[in-house]
């Protein structure tokens, strides 16, 4: 015999409360928040639902980047791949170690013979700063730009706002990507529709 409206109805309604409770202490860490030590949803929303036009985007992302900390690091950079086992032992002035099932990945100052190099920047973001879609955006943008397509690692600084960002392009074109960066953060540059959005 099936059960009643109501109770069909009351029982869903305690599932759905539940869910939103898992929901609610899962979210507090997500990406988003960027601040693992706040203390209530009001100082960090949990999902941040939001219904932007694709200029509001462009323009709260404009904002996001003219605030957050940007710089170029010096040199050029590039992959340096070790067997799987041990960790490997990278230079002082290594960006990251990667692994996958078959070995070990550094990311540190290029030697001369690597088939890729690279230039790095760097992005901190204000502790509260919705960011949400800012690599898509951004990487959207130097495509459009320069051609190129990015690489994105992230790090974590609790001093600094939280998630940060380094991003890897062609060493060819660093200069290009850096200044293109500076001039949207400016307000200056051609962003989407070759407007300025902000």
């Amino acid at each position: 015999m099936l059960p009643a409206r109501g109770a069909m109805t009351s029982a869903l309604e305690a599932m759905t409360s539940a869910l939103l409770r898992i929901v609610r202490v899962a979210c507090v860490t997500s990406y988003r928040c960027r601040n693992f030590a706040v203390a209530s949803e009001a100082e960090c929303p949990m999902v941040n639902i939001s219904h932007e036009t694709d200029q509001e985007v462009r323009g709260r992302l404009r904002r996001v980047l003219a605030e957050a900390t940007f710089k170029e690091l010096p040199g050029r950079w590039a992959y340096h791949e070790h067997p799987a086992g041990g960790l490997p032992q990278p230079s002082t002035d290594a960006l990251a170690l990667v692994r996958d099932e078959e070995g070990w990945s550094v990311l540190e100052p290029a030697r001369g013979d690597e088939a890729e190099v690279f230039g790095v920047f760097a992005f901190h973001f204000p502790a509260a700063a919705d960011n949400s879609g800012f690599v898509g955006w951004l990487a959207g943008e130097l495509k459009s730009r320069l051609g190129t397509g990015v690489a994105v690692l992230c790090g974590y600084n609790s001093a600094q706002g939280g998630i940060y960002d380094y991003w890897l392009v062609p060493a060819q074109l660093t200069d290009e990507a850096v200044a293109h960066v500076r001039r949207l953060a400016a307000g200056t540059g051609e962003a989407g529709t070759g407007e300025d959005d902000r």
